[in-house]
Parts: C-alpha cells; structure tokens; sequence
C-alpha cells in the first residue's frame, strides 16, 4: 500500500501559538530598537507601557486572524494535498491584506494603500513563520 508522505512534521497548533506570540515579539523588538537609537532608555515607563500594549492587543489579534483565516487555509491545503511553504506564504500575504482592508473600513482612518503592503509584509513574515515551525517544506516532494 502507497502511504503519501506526511505534509508538515510538528503539530498545527504548537505553530499557530507561537507565530501568534511571534508576530508581537518581533514588533517589540522593533519598537525597542527605535527608542534606543533615538537615545531613550529600554527601562523607561513609557517604553513598558507601550510593550504591554503591544501583548495586551497584538497576541490575540494576531492569534485571531491565525485561527479563524491561517489554519482553516492551511488544513484545507493539507486535504488537497498542497501543502508546501509557498502557498501558506501567499495565503498568508492574502491574508495580511484583507486583514489591514479590513482594520482600515471598521476603523476612523482614511483608506490608503501603504497599510496594505505593510499587512502583505507581515502576513507573508506570519505565513513564513508559521511554515517554519510546523516543518511545512517549501515545496511538495516528487511522487
């Protein structure tokens, strides 16, 4: 009997927690590192403020759109046996996209469209994540 090889070799769900935990991380770092090149202090009261906001907003925002958008693509990509780390890339950016349209409608800001490059670059960046945790490869094995 033929058995097809295993799509992705760490569990779904250990990849969807930490690229949720991934994404506000990374965005930390980044708001670290402008304080500090900007001749702040890492320990200051405002910069704590801002990384508990970050974690406060950003994880399960970031976990959210990973449940409800990233993981039903993903295990419908794995039932059609598509599963590679290309297309969870290119959901992912899909994904980025309507995520920032989305955010930009319901919210008091005027549309433009630098946001929704910003949304494509982080929805790629969460897909490549997400794929490197759940040893998804980056292309299907030849048959």
């Amino acid at each position: 009997m033929n058995v097809p090889a295993a799509q992705h070799t760490r569990p779904l769900w250990l990849a969807c927690l930490l690229t949720s935990l991934a994404l506000p991380l990374v965005f930390s770092g980044l708001v670290i590192a402008f304080a500090v090149i900007n001749g702040g202090t890492v320990f200051s009261e405002e910069l704590a403020r801002a990384l508990g906001f970050i974690f406060l907003f950003g994880f399960p925002y970031s976990l959210g759109v990973t449940l409800l958008l990233g993981l039903p693509t993903v295990l419908l990509l794995r039932e059609l046996r598509r599963l590679t780390a290309l297309n969870v890339c290119a959901v992912g950016g899909m994904a980025g996209v309507v995520t920032v349209t989305i955010f930009q409608l319901v919210s008091t800001m005027n549309f433009e469209w630098a946001p929704m490059a910003f949304g494509l670059g982080l929805g790629v960046g969460a897909a490549f994540v997400f794929a490197l945790i759940a040893g998804i490869p980056l292309r299907r094995p030849t048959p």
